[in-house]
């Protein structure tokens, strides 16, 4: 089973704002219960945490712009830490963000530039562990909410989670157990509004991913995607997450 990406073994340094090691989290059993069925609904545990690289490419569709604007969003990661972003928006350049490791480092079209100190690094590392949902969660504070009706159509289980400084609503849908909604309503830096959907599952294998995503924040959507192509455990040379400049 891989580790879990956001965790103190993850990271070579561990920042202010995470949870400190080998301390014991306050976990309710009906929200233990309620995340362990999620994750045994979408293949279990080693299924997810057990993939040695994901290769995700998706079709996305902006709505931060003027007019709404299509693009892709490429993503290569690597257990335990190392991960790749592309984002395109034609006739734009393509826009890189990595962690190779030890450092981010970023390309805005103009050549990579690293990222020497650590909360961009951490920050990474962090939105790591929406590549593995729910299992991310199994070592998070966790609190048993209510039963939801927010989900059009839907009951859903609403867990609260807490982890490294991030508190977040997790939604599964009563009836498949799938999650159907994660909601981040604090981070280290204060309070945040931020909410992703997640829709039409289809098996991958052995894991059932959701194919939609939709990101709002402040009830207001700013982007969907759909995956285009996707791939668990394919070689990927560490030569990717690499940046040719130096800091």
């Amino acid at each position: 089973v891989g580790t879990a990406p956001g965790s103190p073994e993850a990271s070579p340094q561990r920042p202010s704002w995470h949870d400190a090691p080998n301390t014991p989290r306050q976990q309710d059993p009906k929200a233990l219960e309620i995340l362990k069925t999620g994750i045994k609904a979408l293949g279990g545990e080693e299924a997810i945490l057990g993939r040695k690289t994901i290769y995700i490419k998706r079709k996305i569709v902006s709505h931060e712009y003027p007019e709404p604007r299509e693009g892709t969003v490429t993503i290569w990661y690597k257990r335990p830490n190392k991960i790749r972003k592309e984002i395109s928006y034609p006739p734009d350049p393509t826009r890189v963000e990595a962690f190779d490791g030890q450092h981010a480092w970023y390309d805005d079209g103009t050549g990579p530039t690293v990222k020497t100190q650590g909360t961009r690094s951490a920050a990474i590392l962090d939105g790591l562990q929406e590549l593995d949902l729910p299992a991310s969660y199994l070592d998070a504070e966790l609190t048993y909410f209510n039963i939801s009706q927010e989900i059009p159509g839907k009951l859903a289980h609403v867990v609260k989670v807490r982890k490294n400084g991030y508190t977040r609503e997790l939604m599964f849908d009563v009836s498949t157990n799938l999650l159907q909604v994660a909601a981040q309503y604090e981070n280290p830096w204060g309070a945040d509004d931020k909410m992703t959907r997640f829709d039409r599952y289809r098996p991958v294998e052995g894991v059932l991913v959701p194919y939609r995503e939709e990101r709002w924040r402040s009830n207001r959507m700013v982007n969907e995607t759909e995956i285009i192509e996707i791939k668990f455990n394919a070689p990927i040379d560490d030569a990717l997450f690499q940046a040719t400049a130096r800091p």
